[in-house]
């Protein structure tokens, strides 16, 4: 049966990107290399090409952005194909796998692997201090942070981007603003409830504006959605314990919340492995 590839990745983060060198560097040296694809909606490197992303252990520390680049050059060396698109959907079923992405495309592959993080990236990292800003240290550094832009007033509003978890948030946050700026919360997700004039609830498709940022355009049921606003909050927090991802699996349990994988990587369904943070949790039978 006819396939275009070896293996298909599915996420461009640090996980993603070792992945997808390690299966092409497999076989590399041998008669038929693996063929390899590498699938991202967003940057190379995911969060670790941020600004400001460290990585540590117990006696080095390094920046994202130093390890993001030794990757993309084994990346390049290697030759391993790129298709920046999102995965929308994922057909396991058979010995064949079938991936399809938002642009039309469908891509073939003997196994996959999904390494699509906790939350699909768009172009966030563009407005990073330019409008943007990011909570991921915690209850505390939330709250803190909230004191210290509430205390301002925002035009045309402020508004609050994260997973469902930040609902928990949204009676602390309305009582530490007083009414001093127009909020809307934007819940990524496709969760129950009705949308209200200011909370939303979808996908971000992407930041906008000349320079600083002037607004996020929101896609739901009822299509794409126009918000302005010259100052977003995304609160990465929100996400640590609840993945959020766009991709349909056409079999039951497998991506609710976190993908579960033996030693190896595999996931129940044969041919259908996960890497990184999606694989918290660890391996139910």
């Amino acid at each position: 049966m006819r396939y275009d590839y070896d293996v298909i990745v599915v996420g461009g983060g640090p996980a993603g990107l070792n992945a997808a060198i390690r299966t092409r560097w497999v076989k590399r040296y041998k008669a038929i290399p693996c063929s390899t694809l590498l699938i991202e909606n967003s940057y190379l490197g995911g969060l670790a090409s941020w600004r400001g992303c460290i990585f540590t252990g117990p006696s080095w520390k390094m920046k994202g952005t130093d390890i993001v680049r030794r990757l993309l050059k084994d990346v390049e060396a290697l030759e391993i194909g790129i298709h920046h698109g999102r995965v929308t959907r994922i057909n396991p079923h058979g010995e064949i796998k079938k991936v399809f992405t938002s642009d039309g495309k469908e891509f073939r592959s003997l196994a996959v692997i999904i390494a699509a993080g906790i939350k699909v990236l768009v172009n966030e990292r563009d407005y990073l201090g330019k409008g943007l800003e990011v909570t991921s240290m915690g209850y505390e550094f939330i709250v803190f942070h909230l004191k210290n832009l509430l205390s301002k007033r925002w035009h045309p509003r402020l508004v609050i981007v994260g997973s469902p978890k930040v609902q928990n948030l949204i009676a602390l946050i309305r009582e530490l603003n007083a009414g001093q700026s127009p909020l809307v919360f934007v819940i990524e997700g496709e969760g129950e409830g009705e949308d209200r004039e200011d909370i939303l609830r979808g996908w971000v498709e992407k930041y906008w504006g000349e320079g600083h940022l002037r607004g996020l355009t929101l896609r739901n049921r009822k299509g794409p959605h126009s918000i302005h606003s010259e100052k977003v909050l995304l609160d990465f927090n929100s996400y640590e314990l609840s993945p959020t991802r766009r991709l349909e699996m056409e079999t039951d349990g497998l991506l609710s919340p976190f993908i579960k994988v033996d030693h190896d990587m595999q996931t129940a369904i044969p041919g259908i492995f996960a890497a990184g943070d999606v694989t918290a949790g660890g391996y139910n039978s």
